[in-house]
């Protein structure tokens, strides 16, 4: 699952996402911080489901009405999602402090403080601002 979602990381040579892919960039961070947690406990997760999903052939409505829904493996596939997810929470913490990172709950490539505002172009054009003047230059920059 987390092998495919590798893959798809940028190249080093890319600075960012190209835009189509950018909506999967914390996707595929999340999944690439918490590999081996997903890779663990993915397995425990599906042998929960099914176990869970066996019992409710003891249900006569659904074996009468819907057998079809039992004998089918798709409804099972979201309960095995919830399941890893809920691993990657509880116990994702822990692949941090083996790799001797700082333990987050959700590493999705978000950092934890306020998000900083994004610099917008100065209508002017001009780089610095309208108001320009030598006295907030550094010394370096100072025309003489």
């Amino acid at each position: 699952m987390s092998a495919p979602a590798a893959a798809a990381s940028p190249p080093p040579s890319w600075s960012a996402w190209p835009r189509p892919l950018r909506r999967w960039d914390r996707v595929v961070t999340l999944l690439n911080s918490r590999a081996v947690t997903v890779y663990l406990w993915h397995n425990v997760c599906i042998a929960l489901v099914e176990a869970l999903w066996d019992h409710l052939w003891n249900l006569v409505w659904l074996e009468e009405n819907a057998p079809w829904l039992l004998e089918s493996p798709w409804p099972q596939l979201p309960g095995v999602w919830l399941l890893t997810a809920l691993c990657v929470l509880c116990l994702g913490w822990a692949e941090d402090l083996a790799a001797g990172r700082r333990p987050r709950l959700w590493p999705d490539g978000r950092t934890g403080g306020p998000r900083a505002a994004t610099p917008r172009p100065d209508p002017s054009g001009r780089p610095d601002g309208p108001h320009t003047s030598a006295q907030n230059l550094s010394p370096g920059l100072r025309r003489r």
